[in-house]
């Protein structure tokens, strides 16, 4: 008689399916790669830890030498570098740095945004202000054409002004005798007929 089927599927003395690892082996690999894992982490976190090291060394000799201000770099050069070395702390269970670090890449994350929002106002301000300025020198060129006209402009203008005036004055001239002459013919036409006898 012949072995049912899943008997003859299954291999006994490895303990697991034909085509697969056996369970004691699947263990060993798995628990072999988890080791893997927690060592290239482990690597990972010590790396970033002496990067995070070396930027908020640099960052703060430099500030001390003078080299550097306390500016956004500054800033940056803190928040990362205290990030870094919380995370490596936290992973190796050393807490009181952890927290230590963590709230001073806190700190140099609310002065670092101060910073940029500071800087943002103030060049908006430059802007308005230059607006104005470029607005105010527009208006003072367009009163300057308007209301300070040179001499050479002005020429014409008095020229035709007093030429009208000119006119104005012999007309009135022209309307005075003749209307001192309509008076005295009046007058002597009325003179005159009243004088004769009719």
């Amino acid at each position: 008689m012949s072995k049912p089927r899943c008997e003859r599927a299954y291999n006994w003395s490895l303990g697991s399916r034909p085509g697969t690892f056996p369970r004691g082996a699947r263990d060993l690999l798995a628990a072999s790669s988890r080791s893997h894992d927690k060592e290239y982490l482990s690597v990972f976190l010590s790396i970033l830890g002496w990067v995070g090291a070396a930027v908020i060394l640099s960052g703060y000799g430099l500030f001390s030498l003078g080299r550097l201000s306390n500016g956004p770099v500054y800033q940056l050069s803190n928040l990362v570098g205290a990030l870094f070395i919380s995370l490596n702390v936290a992973a190796h269970g050393a807490w009181p740095s952890a927290v230590v670090n963590g709230v001073w890449a806190i700190i140099a994350a609310v002065v670092l945004t101060r910073m940029l929002r500071a800087r943002a106002a103030a060049r908006r301000a430059a802007e308005a202000a230059g607006l104005e300025e470029t607005e105010r020198r527009i208006r003072a060129d367009e009163l300057q054409h308007v209301a300070a006209p040179t001499l050479a402009d002005s020429v014409p203008v008095v020229t035709a002004a007093l030429a009208i005036v000119a006119l104005a004055a012999v007309q009135h001239e022209v309307d005075a005798r003749a209307t001192e002459a309509r008076q005295a013919e009046a007058q002597h036409g009325f003179a005159g007929s009243a004088a004769e006898p009719v």
